[in-house]
């Protein structure tokens, strides 16, 4: 989860979404992007999204996504998007502390994972709902899309069942949080070094959170 700050033009995407209920097809664009997506079950509502098919960089596939449903996408940290309203989106983009929010979180979850072999998030694909409860502690953990492994599901909801952010979750934060892992061909640029990879040298924010 296409970086929307960074200068080079993002690479191009294959998509093949057709028109569903939102929360759906954005649960099928996290997984095909790796972009995390914040959004509430309040807001999506009813709302359906619009058919992508084709190759696209992923910001571009979720403004489309999105054309016509009443919601905007706004940049809450690298390859993190959050939607709000489009009346609201000037008052949303002003709240810089999701973006501070949104690197914490992502911190503290892929440490978690990459404390186990099975869970270090560099060979298999999943979405994740996280709730939070207002200190910051996990209150509930969702794999809205398997891992494949019915043990690893379960000892990836263990792990992020575990962590705790050292910040209260900003006030009208949406909830659930979800979390997109996409494979990698090297742990190098998702595990710390202390944790997975004596080789990790960075926290790679693809997987993302808010």
């Amino acid at each position: 989860m296409a970086k929307d700050s960074d200068s080079a033009s993002p690479a191009a995407t294959d998509f093949d979404i057709p028109e569903q209920p939102l929360g759906a097809a954005l649960e099928r664009f996290m997984t095909l992007s790796n972009v995390m997506v914040v959004v509430d079950s309040v807001t999506v509502g009813s709302r359906k999204s619009n058919a992508i098919r084709g190759a696209f960089p992923p910001n571009d596939a979720l403004r489309s996504l999105l054309a016509g449903t009443g919601l905007n996408s706004l940049p809450i940290g690298p390859s993190a998007y959050m939607l709000v309203p489009v009346p609201h989106a000037a008052e949303a983009q002003r709240l810089p502390r999701f973006m501070d929010y949104a690197a914490a979180v992502q911190r503290a979850a892929v440490a978690s994972l990459c404390r186990r072999d099975d869970t270090r998030p560099t060979n298999y694909r999943t979405v994740i709902r996280l709730w939070l409860r207002p200190e910051g502690t996990v209150q509930r953990v969702e794999l809205a899309v398997s891992t494949g492994s019915p043990g690893r599901d379960i000892a990836i909801a263990d792990m992020l069942q575990r962590i705790e952010i050292d910040t209260p979750v900003p006030a009208n934060l949406p909830q659930p949080i979800k979390l997109a892992i996409t494979p990698r061909t090297t742990d190098d640029t998702i595990c710390f070094p202390d944790h997975a990879s004596a080789r990790s040298r960075r926290i790679n924010s693809s997987p993302g959170v808010p």
